[in-house]
């Protein structure tokens, strides 16, 4: 579905919201960690860490999903970086 982040942005903003962070899907994931999830999976099965590594690709790659879909943060109170929003900020982009 397409998102207009940027209207959704600006609402919550009226709403009391602050807008904490706005990145790439491929930036929100490998700064939540994703390789080191990845490294794990291959201590147990070299099978499953192939078939999840190729999955990991498709939510990573720009010609994939990792540039074409975007995690926002929004909330109230917040005061330590976030998981996945501690890296690249793209909301002088909205």
């Amino acid at each position: 579905a397409h998102v207009d982040f940027t209207t959704v942005a600006e609402t919550a903003l009226t709403l009391g919201y602050r807008l904490h962070g706005y990145v790439t899907q491929a930036h929100f994931l490998l700064d939540a960690g994703i390789e080191k999830l990845l490294a794990a999976e291959l201590e147990h099965s070299q099978t499953d860490y192939l078939r999840q590594a190729a999955q990991a690709k498709t939510l990573l790659l720009p010609g994939e999903m990792g540039e074409r879909f975007k995690c926002m943060l929004l909330g109230r109170g917040l005061t330590e970086p976030v998981l996945g929003f501690r890296g690249r900020d793209l909301r002088d982009r909205l």
